[in-house]
């Protein structure tokens, strides 16, 4: 990625230049630095932005997929249905508001609880992806403040060539498959529009491949 590229290309340069370092060449790696803590802001906000995409589909499929198939199946229960006729069939006023009140906190805790079930996931996987890349960015400022101070010091800087480059081990395919893993769970459970069997076993998968992609990190 783009903080890759900067680092190796900016490592290589300097790590080939002689012992006689030009104050420039310093000025030029503490720039570096500054940059590489810019990067890192700009991709944790690109990666809480997706999670916060990602969480918005769940909701919509909560709402218009999940609730209503919910809503059906809880009403359609002998003891609901029935006690749903006798408030209908009731000019009582005070009886359908009593029902009413009674039976919408249930509904909601119901769609509270499976929303924090689809959510919390993601967020887990979000966590992670962040502390991945938090760790990527710290091993790149551990290297760009050694390699600072060697050339401060201009000392040895040949010798350290190898050892340096091998310092850079930054590899970024596990946060990127782990990102197309969730789309792809994302994808597949708003895909689903069938039965609410289906729906609720759709959401158990989307579960369990979330899980596993966290614990692949």
């Amino acid at each position: 990625m783009i903080k890759n590229n900067i680092i190796i290309l900016a490592v290589t340069f300097f790590l080939q230049c002689c012992a006689s370092v030009p104050r420039e060449t310093v000025d030029l790696s503490i720039e570096l630095g500054n940059q590489i803590s810019y990067i890192e802001d700009s991709h944790i906000a690109l990666l809480n932005k997706y999670f916060t995409e990602k969480r918005n589909q769940i909701d919509l499929f909560i709402m218009n997929e999940w609730t209503p198939l919910f809503a059906k199946n809880f009403f359609s229960s002998p003891e609901i249905e029935n006690a749903w006729d006798e408030v209908i069939s009731s000019n009582d006023m005070n009886e359908r508001l009593d029902f009413i009140v009674t039976i919408g906190p249930v509904l909601q805790r119901k769609i509270n609880s499976k929303r924090h079930e689809l959510i919390k996931p993601l967020e887990d996987l979000e966590k992670t992806i962040e502390r991945k890349i938090r760790q990527a960015y710290n091993r790149a400022y551990a290297v760009n403040n050694s390699l600072t101070s060697f050339l401060v010091s201009a000392s040895e800087l040949t010798e350290n060539r190898d050892r340096y480059i091998n310092m850079l081990g930054i590899s970024d395919s596990e946060i990127t498959n782990a990102i197309n893993s969730a789309d792809s769970a994302v994808d597949e459970l708003l895909s689903i529009t069938k039965s609410v069997d289906e729906k609720v076993k759709a959401a158990e998968v989307y579960k369990n491949q979330i899980e596993k992609i966290i614990n692949q990190l």
